[in-house]
């Protein structure tokens, strides 16, 4: 599940403390209480990342900066081949970033209001278009080329802000690729991968060494899949570290 749930009523188009139950709900607990079985709390987009470097073939060095465009963006960060949570699990919280101020006198935003789906969705809805079926490449009303439109400008923002934090990341840790994946049909990810790189580009990374954009191999379900992932590895792998896998591992699964 995504952190700090509790804060995002705004975002989710919700009453100012709508959400304020979830801020010291204990989510694992109440799942093992009613089940009888062992729990484990993972963020969503860390599960993501984890899905990639398990089952994937997008993750293939040492270290990577891994970003998951879901209803709220979110990321993975993999160090020394290994996925690395933080001290306090906020490893990879790229949506916290913050983005430049819209104005003199405002303060600045964070990258989540400037690069999540839902802000992609409720343009969709605005032009009277269906999201889900957009975002599942299931149109079938012609409002196709709308619908590309809208993702272009979406995209466009979107990529401003991303590249901003994407290049200030490089410049802390020095990530060897950058992949994306997330809610979008593939040919939207292809689209909004190559819009990144060249807003990447476009910044002066004098002292960076040059880190490819890539998209990531597993799409919408790289979530729950590396929610299903990461308890079974943690209980039958004789090494808990979860590690980049070699290409003769990944021929394997």
């Amino acid at each position: 599940m995504p952190d700090e749930i509790h804060a995002w009523s705004a975002e989710l188009g919700l009453a100012p403390g709508a959400l304020d139950g979830w801020r010291d709900a204990d989510i694992a607990g109440a799942f093992a209480r009613e089940t009888g079985l062992p729990v484990t709390l993972y963020n969503d987009a860390a599960a993501a990342c984890a899905a990639e470097m398990i089952a994937g073939h997008a993750i293939t060095s040492r270290s990577a900066l891994y970003i998951y465009l879901g209803t709220f963006i979110g990321g993975g960060v993999v160090i020394d081949g290994r996925l690395y949570r933080g001290e306090q699990g906020n490893a990879g919280a790229i949506g916290s970033m913050p983005t430049r101020p819209a104005g003199p006198g405002t303060p600045p935003g964070q990258l989540i209001h400037a690069a999540s789906i839902f802000l992609l969705e409720r343009e969709l809805e605005a032009a009277g278009i269906d999201p889900t079926a957009a975002l599942s490449a299931a149109l079938a009303d012609g409002s196709g080329e709308k619908a590309d439109a809208i993702f272009d400008s979406w995209a466009e923002a979107a990529c401003a802000e991303l590249s901003r934090a994407v290049v200030s990341a490089l410049s802390v840790i020095d990530f060897q690729e950058v992949v994306v994946d997330g809610f979008l049909p593939p040919s939207w990810r292809d689209r909004f991968t190559q819009r990144l790189t060249a807003a990447v580009d476009r910044f002066n990374r004098s002292g960076l060494k040059a880190a490819p954009v890539m998209a990531g191999s597993i799409g919408p379900m790289a979530r729950v899949l590396g929610a299903a992932m990461l308890p079974l590895k943690a209980r039958f792998s004789p090494d808990t570290d979860l590690l980049v896998r070699s290409g003769m591992a990944r021929d394997l699964v």
